[in-house]
């Protein structure tokens, strides 16, 4: 874990990048799609062959504030479905943000659990108030832009519950 934070601050990023994030949250017990890294057409589908179909793309970049922030394909249900997203993928990028092709594109298993759900989480530091958090539900699970809400750890259970709230997300995971 310390040395995939470490490659990132090497590289000058302080974003991480979306199989970074996923080895994280895993390295925390925190459940969280298993996520390939592919250069390829091929390598796309022998991922998607062992992680099983169907499965969803994205640039392996971290397009935040871009135009491209949302690029994915998704429940991509067979290497042919596959191989044409992994194409287009490609020919976007190459055509709108060449750099971003560098890095790969990756592949991880569509979600299809009742349970699961796509929130965005930012986690910086401000160098006023310190470390800072950032929530919002993912525009795939919003019909509009997400609203995300701010607050500064440490979080009691009462305050997580108010950032769910004020980010519009609570509804996302249901009664509690």
């Amino acid at each position: 874990t310390q040395s995939l934070l470490d490659a990132a601050l090497a590289a000058r990023r302080t974003i991480l990048h979306r199989h970074e994030a996923a080895a994280l949250l895993t390295a925390f017990h925190i459940p969280s799609p298993p996520t390939r890294v592919v250069d390829s057409a091929a390598a796309a589908v022998t991922a998607a062959c062992a992680l099983g179909f169907p499965v969803s793309l994205h640039p392996a970049t971290t397009l935040l504030g871009t135009p491209l922030q949302d690029l994915a394909c998704r429940d991509l249900a067979d290497p042919a479905a596959l191989q044409q997203a992994y194409a287009e993928l490609q020919t976007r990028l190459r055509r709108e943000l060449p750099a971003a092709l560098a890095d790969g594109l990756c592949i991880e298993p569509s979600q299809r659990s009742a349970q699961a759900r796509r929130l965005r989480l930012r986690v910086w530091r401000d160098p006023v108030f310190g470390p800072v958090i950032g929530l919002g539900a993912s525009p795939s699970e919003a019909a509009h832009a997400p609203d995300c809400a701010i607050a500064l750890p440490p979080l009691t259970s009462l305050q997580i519950r108010d950032l769910l709230r004020d980010a519009h997300a609570e509804h996302l995971l249901g009664p509690r």
